[in-house]
């Protein structure tokens, strides 16, 4: 299993003997459904790498809405890097949608082992870009794409994960009720059904 976090491109340039020196650091935990990794209000210290499982990302508005932010998946980073450097409390709760199996190590590791070896400032820098791109293509998609033309491209690229997710909680991510996500997802089905 330590191969597979091995393996994630984030560690890419990270040679042998750095990484022995680091897995001293990594622990390995396990996440029931419905547990998390972190609380709003929490202030986060910890990466996570998930394994195996699924969470998701929401904040909870002052009317007490919930909105998902996102689906963390396996081989996927975890963690609220906005709390983490600017040390401040995270507005997130990370939450695990099915039980889940995750590396974790706190992010002061990556700092002190940076000031030993500059491969850790690649390897931050590198967790930074993969968590911006994630964000930032769900903020094209949602700006650029109708509702409906965005969950037609996670039916289509999500197959799985759309069975391992419950429908309010897709509903939450693309920002519209779960009764309306049910109709436009019924409409396709009647229009793929129509042409067969």
């Amino acid at each position: 299993m330590e191969a597979t976090l091995r393996s994630h491109p984030v560690f890419r340039y990270v040679d042998d003997e750095q990484w022995d020196v680091f897995m001293r650091y990594v622990v390995r935990e396990i996440y029931p459904k419905d547990s998390y990794f972190l609380q709003a209000g929490e202030v986060a210290e910890k990466i996570g790498f998930v394994q195996s499982g699924l969470f998701r990302g929401f904040y909870r508005n002052n009317k007490g809405v919930i909105f998902t932010k996102e689906f963390i998946l396996e081989r996927q980073i975890l963690g609220c890097l906005s709390s983490i450097y600017r040390s401040v409390a995270s507005d997130y709760t990370y939450q695990a949608i099915e039980e889940s199996e995750v590396w974790t190590f706190d992010y002061v590791v990556l700092s002190t082992l940076a000031l030993d070896h500059p491969v850790w400032e690649r390897v931050k820098r590198l967790i930074a870009e993969e968590a911006f791109l994630r964000s930032e293509e769900k903020q094209h998609n949602l700006q650029i794409l109708s509702t409906k033309e965005n969950l037609e491209f996670f039916a289509k690229n999500s197959e799985i994960l759309k069975k391992r997710i419950p429908q309010f909680m897709i509903a939450s991510y693309f920002g519209v009720n779960p009764v309306t996500l049910s109709r436009i997802a019924n409409q396709d089905e009647i229009k793929k059904k129509n042409k067969g």
